[in-house]
């Protein structure tokens, strides 16, 4: 079945991806952090994301999260492997689905902004954004403010740059404990 990239994904399309949930889950079961150079779980620049997606539920992953997860679990093909778990088995999820995507995760820990790399939308971001913490790779940008409800804010800067909302965002959002930033 070929996946619209305009519609989120069904219940049914993310149940094709439950193996990559579990190759993710098994990368952060045996990462430290990228504590040691062991060869055993994520590197650096992965340990934030990988932990972050092995804690949220699949059902929770925003669109954008399938391809990075996928691309995650090509790059460590080698432990997955050993593991018993075939990387090129895993199908492989439409890149162009959900490019532009804020997701929120459900424990609470923090909002994220997902997209390709946009050096226009990272001065956006950071300008609208100053205090927030903020990873990048070459496939996507990321960010989780520091504020854990940075309020109506984030959702205007969102729909401004017609990102797609992940489930529970917008309710988060206008939760009344959530700070309005004055622009």
């Amino acid at each position: 079945m070929e996946e619209d990239a305009t519609m989120p994904l069904t219940l049914e399309e993310r149940a094709r991806h439950v193996s990559l949930k579990a190759a993710i889950d098994y990368l952060a079961s045996v990462c430290d952090g990228a504590c040691r150079r062991d060869g055993a779980g994520f590197s650096g620049v992965d340990v934030r994301l990988g932990h972050w997606l092995a804690r949220l539920p699949l059902d929770a992953w925003p669109d954008a999260a399938f391809e990075r997860a996928w691309r995650l679990a090509q790059k460590y093909a080698r432990q997955l492997q050993e593991a018993g778990i075939d990387p090129a088995s895993l199908p492989r999820p439409s890149a162009a689905r959900g490019m532009h995507h804020l997701a929120f995760h459900p424990s609470g820990e923090g909002f994220m902004v997902l997209f390709p790399y946009n050096t226009a939308l990272i001065v956006a971001l950071r300008r609208a954004f100053p205090q927030a913490r903020f990873r990048q790779d070459p496939v996507k940008h990321f960010f989780l403010p520091r504020d854990p409800n940075p309020g109506s804010a984030l959702l205007r800067w969102a729909c401004f740059y017609e990102f797609t909302l992940g489930p529970g965002v917008q309710a988060a959002l206008e939760r009344p404990d959530s700070k309005e930033r004055t622009e």
